[in-house]
């Protein structure tokens, strides 16, 4: 009877993860990379950002909670931000692959630009 009980709340293998009820908590437990989104939108528009906005950005999309978590900004050149403080050009995350590893406090960013941006 309580193999029968433990069964019956256990996780479905047809469901391909379907059923587990806080994804976000489940790959920090297991310690696996998160991939966030595959086409996120950063920001909205396209209006310049400094990096402490776009610290402030990731740590609400949960980018820290992770050992490494990653997402890919939309090609919407029109939705997704410019930083433009990093003293070595401008960034446009339309179209990006963002990379974090590490915790908040010791922790390594990788913006990877499309080669099809110009002129930012």
């Amino acid at each position: 009877r309580e193999t029968i009980s433990r069964a019956a709340d256990a996780l479905q293998k047809s469901q391909n993860g379907g059923d587990i009820p806080d994804k976000d908590l489940f790959v920090r437990r297991i310690g696996a990379a998160r991939a966030f989104d595959g086409a996120v939108i950063i920001g909205c528009d396209d209006n310049p950002w400094t990096t402490a906005e776009f610290i402030v950005w990731l740590e609400s999309q949960g980018a820290f909670n992770h050992p490494y978590w990653m997402c890919r900004g939309s090609w919407s050149y029109a939705y997704n931000k410019i930083i433009t403080d990093t003293g070595c050009g401008n960034i446009c995350l339309a179209g990006a692959v963002i990379e974090v590893m590490g915790v908040r406090g010791a922790m390594t960013i990788r913006v990877t630009t499309s080669h099809s941006v110009s002129g930012w």
